[in-house]
């Protein structure tokens, strides 16, 4: 079975509102954020976060510290204006390319969107 997972509000839970973070301030929210609370042997193949490529180097370093084991993750190209329509097509473009089986998701818009293009993923909306 092929696992994905989204990253914050999954994995990762934030310590402080985001909306008090500038986003030329977004490494302070990250390094920040703690570790969901997850079973002991939690591994997933894919991890396909909104976060965008120039916090590539913390975001690694913050799973490594966590041990969040994974083979791939895939962040938001920068430069690119994060909506909600196109996450739910970045991620549904990964998770069907990908064949990713059983995917987890904590925004209930997202979990719809994916729930409605991928046809051959189990869509999990996680809740904290």
């Amino acid at each position: 079975m092929i696992i994905g997972s989204d990253l914050d509000g999954v994995i990762a839970l934030p310590t402080v509102q985001r909306s008090s973070y500038i986003p030329h301030h977004l490494d302070d929210y990250y390094k920040t954020c703690k570790l969901a609370p997850l079973p002991a042997d939690f591994r997933v193949n894919f991890i396909l976060t909104a976060r965008k490529e120039r916090h590539e180097k913390l975001t690694r370093a913050w799973l490594k510290t966590n041990n969040i084991s994974f083979d791939y993750i895939f962040f938001t190209p920068t430069g690119i204006r994060k909506t909600r329509d196109y996450i739910i097509e970045r991620k549904a473009t990964l998770i069907n390319n990908f064949k990713i089986d059983l995917y987890f998701e904590d925004d209930p818009k997202i979990v719809k969107g994916l729930k409605d293009i991928c046809d051959n993923c189990k869509i999990v909306e996680v809740k904290h």
